[in-house]
């Protein structure tokens, strides 16, 4: 049975464990905890003594949101519970002017449902070293990605289907060690794809 909770209040770091697959330099754990209790809006989803899946908003409190973050962790996809975590988020929010988000094209449809509308266009920067050195390099050729992150020549990306990876200025696909396996640079922070819950 998945729990539902709008507060962080009590939550420890070691719950937090397995978040932010893909990413080429993931939050620590006790990053993820600082970025929850520092959000004015969190929903969190618990089994077991752990938590399974979040999003989070930053708002001003009078008339505008901002939902940067949804995950849910890939062995509890495909339940409905990051469509549930929006559904309650959204209600925490309902009362503002304006909420907005980010998502790839193919999440779209599942924020339509939920009542979100397509805006003309978004903006963003990436800084990758704030998030910390947590990066390793997988061969003996060290090398530095577009934005300064640490990066590794590597032979071909693993991320998925369609993904290509980011190449340096000589060709050579870049890439980073996280979670076990290679991961492009390119497809840094993004949304949960809803479609797959």
């Amino acid at each position: 049975m998945i729990d539902y909770v709008i507060s962080a209040e009590g939550l420890e770091a070691d719950e937090l464990e397995g978040f932010f697959v893909g990413w080429p330099r993931r939050p620590s754990a006790e990053q993820h905890l600082e970025l929850l209790r520092g959000s004015s809006h969190v929903v969190l989803a618990r089994t077991g003594g752990r938590v399974v899946g979040f999003v989070t908003a930053i708002s001003d409190g009078v008339i505008s949101a901002y939902i940067p973050l949804l995950e849910v962790l890939p062995e509890f996809q495909g339940r409905g519970i990051g469509t549930e975590l929006m559904r309650r988020l959204l209600r925490e929010v309902g009362h503002l002017y304006m909420v907005d988000l980010s998502c790839d094209e193919a999440s779209v449809p599942s924020y339509e449902r939920l009542g979100l509308q397509r805006l003309d266009a978004a903006m963003g920067r990436r800084n990758r070293a704030a998030l910390g050195p947590n990066v390793t390099c997988l061969g003996s050729d060290p090398r530095t990605g577009p934005d300064g992150a640490n990066a590794c020549k590597l032979a071909s990306c693993r991320c998925g289907p369609g993904h290509v990876p980011e190449t340096g200025p000589d060709g050579t696909p870049l890439g980073v060690w996280a979670l076990g396996h290679v991961s492009c640079l390119a497809p840094a922070m993004r949304l949960l794809d809803l479609s797959r819950l």
